[in-house]
């Protein structure tokens, strides 16, 4: 199942679309010597397109349900798919490219073109202009070095003070902006 729900990625959407679709959790069994009669599996889906998110489900279900016909299983699925991509607003991110740049200087930005991750925050974005900024906290010294949703992960909270100075930052040079 985890295999053939990769062909979405692979063969069913446009290679220039960003899709991800990841089974990050899978229960079955509770002894290594007893087949499981069930399984679990729950993970994510991630786009930019609001037409490939509303197509997901549609293309999931049919992969699960003749996976299973092959295998003579049944199945239960249940999807939420209604979590827009997180759209920074570019005017937003101006203001808090200079923010940044007051506080932490030029060579703390870092910009790219997106991120696929969820956020319930894409709510308020599809309604008002902001900003979704990351603020890093990856501290070597202090053994912060894995990434967001790793099993180790940990953050250096010094770095909490850069997002306080960076709301502060925004929100002074926000006032001077006409909207």
């Amino acid at each position: 199942m985890v295999d053939a729900l990769q062909s979405i990625v692979s063969r069913e959407t446009d290679p220039n679309d960003t899709v991800v679709v990841s089974i990050c959790s899978f229960h079955a069994g509770s002894a290594a010597n007893i087949i499981s009669g069930s399984a679990e599996l729950r993970g994510t889906v991630r786009t930019f397109s609001p037409d490939v998110r509303k197509a997901l489900p549609e293309m999931m279900e049919r992969i699960i349900k003749n996976t299973c016909a092959a295998y003579r299983a049944d199945y239960e699925f249940e999807m939420y798919a209604d979590l827009p991509a997180t759209i920074t607003d570019a005017r937003c991110a101006g203001i808090g490219r200079e923010a940044v740049v007051d506080i932490l200087g030029e060579e703390a930005i870092y910009s790219y073109p997106g991120t696929p991750g969820g956020e319930d925050f894409a709510f308020i974005l599809e309604k008002i202009p902001g900003i979704y900024a990351f603020i890093g906290c990856r501290n070597e010294e202090k053994g912060c070095v894995y990434p967001l949703h790793h099993d180790h992960f940990d953050l250096d909270e010094d770095a909490m003070m850069n997002g306080v100075g960076f709301y502060l930052g925004y929100l002074l040079h926000a006032q001077t902006k006409q909207w």
